[in-house]
């Protein structure tokens, strides 16, 4: 048989794919061609119609009939002979760094490894050792595999599936294995286990982890039978690991479970925060309010990503309105349970609210921005998106903040306010005369009757009004609180309407070609009892998860010296989209857009009118109605102008279409002056 037409099969460790390459006969075995990993081939599968309501998710669970495995070796150059320089220095550069990084005290594992065993007189392991020292310090180009005899001529009952190819039962335990294997347990297992770790947590270095994986597995599967060549093995022997390059960053693209990768490195975030959080406490353990934020700051990314999925199976096995109201009921489910759990705390109602207004920025701004720029990174003249779906989108939060500044523009208008000031000091020559007859000095409130004459000399003054005094206020009770009630109530009529008009009766018109992304016969491969168990043991890990990181942000932000207003419109704004930011620019850099600015809409709308208004009758029901400690519609002027300026100029780009770095950059840069 030609070794060059000889299967080979493996199965990446870091997902349980199988795959099944074959090397063609018709290509010739040289060092230029060779087997080595690539990243996965990730058939994305992108919603036909994209609504201005329903947020699209960059994956969804699919069964795939294509007989070709979304994993797979491919035939491939050697990247240190390619002509292209730039690719030969960053190739060589990654393989330096691995060897610096982790080869040289693999190196020396093995070293000691090799000389424990020649003192327990076990030559022959030892001589394995000392060949693979060399393999495993510098692996590139080199192939590593299993012949099907270890060295006394005993052969074994060998095939090509995984678990026969690695554990290779058949035949007697050659002497001194057992030793082997507890210098293995002891010295090599560790020093693979770490690398394997350290390798996969910053994706690029995947092809490293793969290769510490095996070499893992292989310390305790039969290791007399593996060794190591420079060209390809005959028909008879299996190869186990080729590789030229050290770092890929196509697999930042990789997805395990369904989960893209560096959301999925961000798991051991969860663990780490329930455990911290609900577990040390019952030892007497407690660690400070910094490392209890960093913890659940990573945990928000993978639970969100991990709920959004599974609702995004469960609609596609629904009608197109059931779809419909599940993205409606919970596309807003991470950001209700962590404002939530801060209202009910009591005095971190500042931070929501500033928090809100972040939020439509960061997805009127900021996504769009960066989505641009990255897609012109591979796109550098112009991509485009539905100018229509965009349009509707942007009428919509139109009527957003209609509704939401209402009761903000009349209260501002009407309602009562005072004369506060930081500091005051007995002056007999200066007077002050206090609009609404009321004057506040530090923090203490003086009715007066007409004029105050003299006593007084104030700075820091301003006119405003304490959350005390608006419950006081008959035009807040009268007629202003009712009015925020009903704007509340009708902003979600709007949302239903535009579903109804992009969905139902004008779907054809905002409907874009998917491209080479499949058709919609592909069934989810989560069943719909698979969908609501990951959303119910999500949500509920998510809400103990926040309800830690609420008791924790007063004194973190006090630690870092943030105030609760600009954490709200940066950090906090920015932990629920933490997935949908991915989303988003990895569809930008696929020339895919529209899908892009599809997310950027349907966050936006689902944030002025699902989540204002939920928050708001929430808060009510928590709080009693009172102005105090909750979440009302009275916001403060400078981001009723902000938020108005951000929709104008958000409608204003949409309208042509049109996305290139110039208008990624503008907007980005708009929105950092905002802040």
């Amino acid at each position: 048989m030609d070794p060059t037409s000889s299967p080979i099969r493996s199965r990446n460790p870091l997902d349980e794919t199988e795959y099944e390459p074959i090397i063609t006969p018709s290509v010739p075995q040289s060092p230029d061609h060779v087997v080595v990993p690539a990243p996965p081939v990730v058939q994305e599968k992108p919603a036909e119609a994209p609504f201005h309501g329903l947020k699209p998710f960059r994956t969804q669970i699919k069964r795939r009939h294509n007989p070709m495995p979304r994993e797979r070796l491919v035939e491939r150059e050697d990247p240190l002979r390619s002509k292209n320089e730039r690719q030969r220095i960053l190739v060589s550069l990654g393989n330096v760094a691995y060897l610096l990084l982790f080869g040289w005290w693999i190196f020396i594992a093995y070293v000691f490894a090799t000389a424990a065993l020649a003192l327990t007189c076990n030559m022959r392991h030892a001589r394995l050792t000392w060949k693979l020292k060399n393999y495993y310090v510098w692996p590139f180009g080199k192939y590593l595999f299993r012949k099907p005899f270890d060295e006394n001529g005993v052969t074994e009952s060998f095939g090509h599936s995984e678990n026969t190819m690695l554990v290779g039962d058949a035949g007697p335990t050659p002497p001194g294995t057992w030793g082997f294997y507890a210098v293995a347990a002891l010295m090599l297992a560790p020093v693979h286990a770490t690398a394997a770790v350290l390798c996969w947590m910053p994706v690029v270095l995947v092809p490293m982890a793969k290769v510490n994986w095996t070499a893992l597995k292989l310390c305790f599967r039969r290791p007399l039978q593996v060794d190591v060549g420079s060209g390809y093995p005959n028909s008879a022997y299996d190869v186990l690991v080729c590789t030229y390059q050290a770092a890929n960053t196509g697999y930042i693209k990789y997805t395990v479970g369904g989960l893209n990768i560096v959301l999925f490195n961000l798991m051991p975030f969860v663990g780490l925060a329930l455990v911290v959080g609900y577990l040390f406490p019952l030892f007497g353990l407690h660690v400070g309010g910094v490392v209890m934020f960093v913890l659940c700051i990573g945990s928000f990314a993978p639970l969100s990503y991990y709920i959004g999925l599974a609702i995004s199976s469960l609609a596609a096995q629904t009608s197109l309105g059931v779809g419909a109201l599940l993205n409606a009921s919970f596309g807003s489910f991470v950001e209700l349970v962590l404002f939530g759990s801060a209202l009910r705390l009591g005095d971190l109602d500042e931070l929501v609210q500033a928090s809100i207004i972040g939020m439509l920025l960061t997805m009127m701004l900021l996504l769009p921005g960066i989505c641009m720029v990255a897609g012109a990174i591979r796109y550098p003249e112009e991509q485009r998106f539905n100018a229509v779906s965009s349009g509707v989108g942007s009428i919509l939060l139109f009527i957003a903040i209609i509704g939401a500044f209402t009761p903000t523009m009349f209260y501002r208008e009407l309602g009562s306010s005072e004369l506060r000031c930081q500091i005051c000091h007995l002056n007999a020559t200066n007077a002050l005369v206090g609009r609404d007859n009321v004057l506040s000095i530090l923090g203490t409130t003086i009715p007066m009757n007409g004029t105050l004459e003299g006593p007084f000399d104030c700075s820091g003054c301003f006119w405003g009004i304490s959350a005390e005094s608006v419950d006081q206020d008959p035009v807040w009770v009268n007629t202003a609180r009712p009015l925020m009630f009903t704007c509340a109530a009708i902003l979600p009529l709007a949302y239903l309407i535009g579903l109804f008009f992009t969905l139902k009766t004008h779907a054809h018109k905002m409907r874009f070609d998917a491209g080479e992304h499949g058709s919609d016969h592909e069934a989810p491969e989560w069943s719909k009892l698979k969908c609501i168990l990951v959303v119910l043991a999500s949500g509920l890990t998510l809400v103990a998860v926040a309800e830690k990181l609420v008791h924790v942000m007063k004194e973190t932000l006090h630690i870092i010296g943030l105030t609760q207003r600009f954490a709200g419109m940066t950090i906090i704004a920015l932990i629920p989209d933490i997935a949908e930011f991915l989303n988003a620019v990895q569809f930008a850099m696929n020339n895919n857009i529209a899908l892009s600015m599809e997310i950027a809409i349907a966050a936006s709308v689902q944030i002025s009118l699902i989540q204002v208004p939920a928050l708001v009758f929430l808060s009510a029901i928590a709080t009693g109605g009172t102005y105090a400690h909750s979440f009302t519609m009275i916001f403060p002027t400078l981001d009723v102008f902000t938020v108005i300026l951000g929709v104008i100029i958000f409608s204003l780009m949409s309208l042509s279409g049109r996305a290139n770095y110039f208008l990624g950059s503008s907007l980005i840069i708009i929105y950092a002056l905002m802040l």
